[in-house]
């Protein structure tokens, strides 16, 4: 009986960590899920004022007054909101959000899951990428351990 409560627990424990959301369903009701990250970055200009979803690797961050710039590396996003592993970073983006930021841990290689409003174009070495207000985020801290959960702790693995 007690290897079936704890495969049943197992079992919740699972469920529960597979079906938490990165962002808030506010959010991802308000976002604009038709527009791809390719036709933004076509055209940043176009699409100011769209609500987007993005996953991205940080590149860079440097704060500018109270605020922090962070320069991503786009990543596509997997079922919306979780950012696809075996892909390599894409183009560029940039994301302003209204606070200064950990440097720990918001530092080079981190994954984020972002919604961000369209404001503009940052430009740099002669090419226009989209520049995007902060409107909510998910830091992924362990990306593998986020993504695909590790019971062998519980299993009596380490």
């Amino acid at each position: 009986m007690k290897g079936v409560m704890r495969l049943y627990f197992l079992f919740i424990l699972f469920s529960l960590t597979a079906c938490r959301a990165a962002l808030s369903p506010e959010i991802q009701s308000t976002a604009d899920h038709e527009t791809l990250f390719e036709e933004i970055l076509a055209d940043p200009k176009e699409h100011i004022g769209k609500v987007i979803l993005l996953g991205g690797e940080i590149l860079r961050a440097r704060t500018v007054g109270s605020k922090t710039e962070v320069e991503f590396a786009e990543i596509p996003l997997y079922k919306g909101t979780h950012p696809a592993l075996g892909f390599d970073p894409g183009e560029r983006f940039f994301v302003i959000f209204p606070e200064r930021l950990d440097g720990v841990l918001f530092k080079k290689g981190k994954v984020m899951t972002l919604a961000g409003k369209v404001i503009g174009v940052r430009r740099m070495h002669g090419y226009d990428y989209p520049l995007l207000a902060h409107e909510e985020s998910y830091l992924w801290n362990k990306l593998r351990e986020d993504r695909f959960p590790s019971f062998g702790a519980f299993l009596g693995f380490s």
